[in-house]
């Protein structure tokens, strides 16, 4: 039966698109915390760690452009 109806790969798994991998960039460059305060630079942002920048990592990392300090690989 599972033959029948093959399951696509969850989106997490899946090899992120150039266009994700320069917006990742972007944000990853943008969204840093501040270094008295809890909270991020980027304009009106929310507490560090926020959203956007979480989203960037996981995106940065399946792409495997972290290192293992959590920097972008050059």
């Amino acid at each position: 039966m599972s033959e029948a109806f093959p399951r696509k790969p969850s989106p997490r798994h899946a090899p992120p698109s150039p266009e994700e991998i320069e917006q990742a960039r972007a944000d990853f460059a943008l969204h840093i915390p501040s270094l008295f305060t809890r909270q991020c630079l980027a304009v009106d942002c929310e507490g560090w760690p926020c959203r956007r920048y979480l989203n960037a990592v996981a995106v940065l990392d399946r792409a495997g452009l972290l290192d293992v300090n959590g920097q972008l690989r050059a």
